[in-house]
């Protein structure tokens, strides 16, 4: 992605709904750049929404999350025309389940984006979006525990062009 969905951002307006049950809801509003100069540069902003579910041995998770992107100064990057048009998305599902003492992870995660005009490739194409998962487990012997983990990004689609651009990861630990 052009900008982060993991991190954490400033200014944000968040409502986490009381819960319902097993299920929580929450929504954000982050606000774009406050440093525009004129009439013409778009601040740009983001919205995200979760929901999550925990029942026992169960949790899961559902995450969704757009970024409006702006022309805007942002502190750290300078005004740059062409991006108020432009946005990349993004949606994540985590689950992990316990059994006594094994607990097994996964999570999935997909982006999207209209950035393809940044580069060479048609505009509107989707320059940064891929697809990932992550598997892992967890043995626990009293206060130890033995892990291990996959995770494989795909390719970027770059209009279809990025072979070769993923990566696989075993962890253990």
């Amino acid at each position: 992605a052009g900008a982060s969905f993991d991190g954490r951002q400033g200014d944000v307006l968040a409502y986490i709904a009381p819960a319902f049950g097993d299920l929580m809801i929450t929504g954000a509003y982050v606000a774009g750049a406050e440093t525009a100069v004129n009439s013409g540069q778009v601040k740009g902003d983001a919205w995200s929404f979760a929901g999550l579910y925990t029942n026992g041995s169960l949790n899961a998770n559902l995450g969704y999350e757009v970024h409006h992107l702006g022309s805007a100064n942002t502190g750290t990057l300078a005004p740059i025309a062409g991006l108020e048009n432009l946005s990349e998305k993004a949606w994540k599902l985590g689950v992990s389940y316990a059994i006594d003492s094994l607990t097994l992870y996964g999570v999935y995660e997909r982006t999207k984006d209209n950035l393809g005009g940044v580069l060479a490739l048609p505009a509107g194409s989707n320059l940064l979006g891929h697809r990932s998962y992550y598997l892992a487990g967890k043995y626990k012997f009293g206060n130890k525990a033995v892990k291990a983990a996959y995770t494989k990004a795909g390719d970027l689609y770059m209009n279809g062009g990025g072979q070769n651009t993923g990566a696989k990861q075993w962890s253990f630990g």
